[in-house]
């Protein structure tokens, strides 16, 4: 049995042609010059709003870059009425909004940092459905791709017999380059296809990530839905990007709400996970796609009717600030076992070296006011979207 325990989208990057807010770019200017000099991200106020500024820009002439707990901003210095904008909208953010209220939050940005927006350009987006099946292992001999030239589906899957010749043997070649398989001790963690910055299809072992990254909000978010804490979540990821949004006629909002379920349906028609070798069959399209494939279909069929069952803001903070703390308390602790031995110290007698180092460390801080309230305030801005200690907040 297939068990959905997340679906939604987990990227979107919108670009904008607008005229920028003068006050804005000078602040951003000041809060630059202020993280070049700390060589670190720098905590300002942009008309009101707490945002962390980074020490350099971006590719594409923007000269600034800065980041909410909802995404990336990159401006370009310019008072001209140009492509000055670009948000990127990542997966933190839709995992605490629906998509209504992440557009909403974009529309306050805009009124933020422009004068005038002229029009928008959906740069990219990714729809995600993160699944259980008990059993399940990844075989890319289970997938059948084919790839469309002038109109006419052409099938590469069975290449037995095929001349090399031929334009059939061609296009098999061709959907090899196109795809990758991942592996970590001798299984198979992750499958994909396709290119950007056109589109791409992935399957891939998503707890496994969530654990050498640390992302703990996701492991309380499948637990929220059901999770036994212990399977195999894979996800299933559509993404789609500059080249083939414009094919499909996707620029403004507007064609996005329209055409976002279409563009995905095709691609994961054009891409299907069987539910047997694609070897098994001299015909691959009398194999049934995958169970879980098709849930994932079912659920890109509703990108913006599904009920959406994220976390709240003050959860995830949570969880990250104790995720956090453990890290930090286990490098402490690494550290001062470190200290204790290179003083002589046995191991029955490391309770009272803590206590020792204690009062070293006591010690230093009274002697070293100005430094510690430097290395506070660093920490402080460091956190500053984990501990909440701002107001760039979206409306969810």
């Amino acid at each position: 049995m297939v068990q959905t325990l997340h679906t939604g989208f987990d990227r979107l990057e919108v670009s904008f042609r607008c005229t920028l807010n003068g006050s804005v770019l000078h602040q951003l200017a000041q809060a630059k010059e202020e993280a070049q000099n700390a060589n670190s991200e720098y905590v300002a106020k942009v008309r009101g709003n707490m945002v962390k500024v980074k020490p350099t820009g971006a590719q594409g002439g923007f000269a600034y870059q800065f980041s909410t707990d909802m995404g990336t901003f990159m401006v370009k210095n310019s008072h001209k009425d140009d492509w000055n904008l670009k948000i990127n909208i990542g997966s933190d953010a839709f995992l605490m909004c629906d998509y209504r209220s992440v557009k909403e939050y974009i529309a306050d940005m805009l009124l933020i940092l422009t004068d005038d927006v002229a029009e928008e350009s959906i740069a990219r987006f990714d729809y995600c459905v993160d699944l259980v099946q008990d059993g399940f292992v990844l075989n890319p001999q289970q997938f059948s791709m084919h790839w469309r030239s002038s109109g006419t589906a052409h099938y590469a899957e069975n290449y037995n017999g095929m001349l090399q010749n031929s334009d059939e043997y061609q296009q098999f070649i061709e959907a090899q380059k196109e795809s990758e398989v991942y592996f970590c001790g001798g299984q198979c963690t992750g499958f994909t296809v396709g290119k950007m910055p056109g589109r791409q299809v992935q399957i891939y072992n998503k707890r496994r990530e969530v654990m050498v990254k640390r992302k703990p909000q996701w492991l309380e978010q499948w637990r929220k839905n059901g999770w036994n804490g212990e399977s195999i979540v894979w996800r299933i990821e559509g993404r789609l990007a500059k080249d083939s949004l414009k094919d499909a006629g996707i620029t403004t909002f507007k064609e996005f709400e329209e055409k976002a379920a279409d563009v995905l349906n095709d691609l994961m028609e054009s891409v299907r996970m069987l539910n047997a070798d694609r070897n098994s069959a001299t015909n691959v399209t009398r194999i049934a796609s995958h169970p879980m494939w098709k849930e994932a279909q079912e659920h890109m069929k509703e990108v913006f009717s599904g009920s959406f069952t994220g976390m709240k803001r003050k959860a995830i903070r949570e969880v990250r600030q104790a995720e956090l703390l453990d890290i930090l308390e286990q490098n402490i602790a690494g550290t001062a076992l470190s200290w204790a031995a290179l003083q002589g110290v046995q191991p029955h007698e490391i309770e009272n070296s803590v206590q020792a180092l204690g009062k070293i460390l006591v010690h230093r801080y009274r002697h070293d006011v100005s430094g510690v309230a430097t290395k506070m305030a660093q920490a402080d801005n460091r956190y500053v979207f984990i501990t909440g200690n701002t107001q760039c907040e979206g409306r969810c």
